[in-house]
């Protein structure tokens, strides 16, 4: 399911939402998702990526000496799929989703 196919209804209560009224739709939670996702490595992350992941490393020092980030999508892996998501708490006056994916 893309973004552009979901309700505009803003999400209440229970496990998705947070009560209230002017919650946020669920349209524009996957969208914000998928920005951050296409966005690129920053080059803190991809210092991190390669200490972390050895079998990502060759890719991502090629990626860094073309100075080419690649995005945070590329992390995940192309099987990775987006299957839910789990409002896991709150930083401050911020909802904290946890992303659940499947390979």
């Amino acid at each position: 399911m893309s973004p552009a196919t979901l309700p505009l209804q803003p999400l209440h209560g229970g496990a998705t939402g947070g009560g209230g009224g002017g919650g946020i739709t669920l349209r524009a939670l996957l969208t914000a998702v998928q920005r951050h996702y296409e966005q690129p490595l920053s080059n803190d992350e991809m210092v991190e990526a390669m200490a972390g992941h050895p079998d990502l490393r060759r890719a991502l020092q090629v990626a860094w000496q073309k100075v080419q980030a690649p995005p945070r999508s590329a992390l995940l892996g192309q099987a990775a799929v987006l299957v839910g998501m789990r409002r896991c708490g709150q930083s401050g006056s911020l909802p904290v989703y946890e992303l659940q994916l499947a390979q």
